[in-house]
């Protein structure tokens, strides 16, 4: 099964969260790497929405693979990004979307200008 989720990253007092209501996350932390990447993303876009999926997306801004990573931190997953090399550590909320730590994630980001729901039907249909 093919599945896209979304997000809307923010940031509080200088560090990069997110909620998901419907998986019971609030200011859920984008730390080691993730933030680096949403950094990158809001200098691309402004503030941002991003879809992520482990199938694959057309014209993604990221492509994660799963890797051992630089050092350990309990509980999460590590995934280089495939162009610039950059690690980043995913948390254990990862495991509120997969069953399991896929071995790619494909990420693609849109200015929160644009009608993000649109666009989700675009990449879905």
């Amino acid at each position: 099964m093919n599945a896209i989720y979304a997000i809307s990253p923010y940031t509080v007092n200088g560090q990069w969260v997110f909620d998901d209501s419907a998986r019971q996350l609030y200011a859920e932390p984008l730390v080691c790497g993730a933030d680096m990447l949403c950094s990158v993303l809001f200098q691309k876009y402004g503030n941002f929405n991003l879809i992520f999926t482990d199938s694959g997306l057309p014209e993604f801004d990221f492509h994660l693979t799963r890797s051992s990573g630089s050092g350990e931190v309990e509980g999460g997953t590590w995934y280089k990004e495939a162009a610039s090399g950059q690690d980043a550590w995913l948390c254990p909320a990862l495991f509120k979307y997969f069953t399991v730590a896929p071995d790619n994630l494909y990420i693609k980001a849109n200015s929160r200008q644009e009608d993000f729901k649109n666009e989700e039907k675009q990449i879905t249909a």
